[in-house]
């Protein structure tokens, strides 16, 4: 986390300040203008619009519904002994946090880069090659580009790592019932196993494999969706049934315990007879 945060800083210091600020504000404006026509953009109409949403929009859709169980489970288990108000808000919050400066000062200087003739991203435009170069493309062109380089691999690559170890680890307690401490053994196995699959569907697909194993994401993941439902449902009703109205509630709060106007009050002391 420190490195991310250390090279995303870095990224806005030497890319364009300025053009990463404004442009921020107006993406953030944009996304809050246009939230709801953008959801419900399905590209009818437009030439390549379909292809475009699906290949974009449906498939982050499904990848994100199709993490959601090792996530959930690995949250849920680094979050022992805090409430689930602080654990989503957390969640929904810490990622946004991270994620839009990320994209803004990354992405944006990528932007200004090929618009100013610093970076060519030609051959990722035309698909030549893929997307994931891109990050290796910008910061070849930046001072000391083989410093951020380095450090970018080292951030990817820490990311891939830690993102198997908490899927292993989700899968290895759904197959041990839940246990808290799955043997190294059952966690190597997954993992094993878990890589040789994405392995055998990037060979399979050939020189096409990422669309193949993102087709199989899309495949898993939407089923999930219904899943996440039923879900999110059941804990609704559970929680209803054990604390009392949990949707439409007269108080509301989100770190902490309740606040005082929302504990109930209690009965005042009988009084005595004599």
């Amino acid at each position: 986390m420190i490195l991310f945060v250390i090279l995303m800083i870095a990224t806005f210091v030497v890319g364009p300040s300025i053009f990463l600020v404004l442009l921020g504000t107006q993406a953030l404006g944009g996304m809050i203008s246009d939230f709801t026509a953008m959801s419900l953009f399905t590209g009818a109409g437009g030439e390549g619009g379909t292809e475009w949403v699906n290949a974009w929009t449906v498939f982050y859709w499904a990848w994100a519904l199709s993490w959601s169980p090792f996530a959930g489970l690995f949250i849920a288990r680094i979050s022992r002994g805090r409430t689930v108000r602080e654990v989503a808000f957390t969640g929904i919050a810490a990622t946004s946090a991270a994620t839009i400066p990320w994209f803004t000062f990354v992405g944006g200087t990528a932007v200004w880069a090929q618009h100013n003739g610093v970076a060519d991203f030609s051959a990722v435009i035309a698909g030549d090659v893929g997307p994931e170069v891109s990050g290796f493309i910008l910061f070849e062109a930046f001072p000391l580009g083989s410093v951020f380089m380095i450090a970018f691999m080292i951030l990817v690559t820490t990311f891939f790592i830690t993102s198997a170890d908490s899927s292993t680890l989700a899968v290895s307690m759904m197959t041990t019932g839940g246990k808290a401490q799955p043997s190294t053994i059952n966690r190597v196995f997954w993992g094993v196993v878990l890589g040789l699959t994405a392995a055998i569907l990037m060979i399979i697909g050939g020189e096409g494999g990422a669309e193949a194993l993102q087709q199989a994401v899309v495949i898993t993941g939407a089923p999930f969706a219904f899943v996440c439902l039923l879900a999110m449902l059941g804990l609704a009703k559970q929680f209803s049934a054990t604390h009392g109205r949990v949707i439409l509630q007269d108080d509301a709060w989100i770190i902490g315990s309740a606040p005082e106007r929302s504990k109930p009050k209690e009965a005042p002391p009988a009084a005595d007879d004599d």
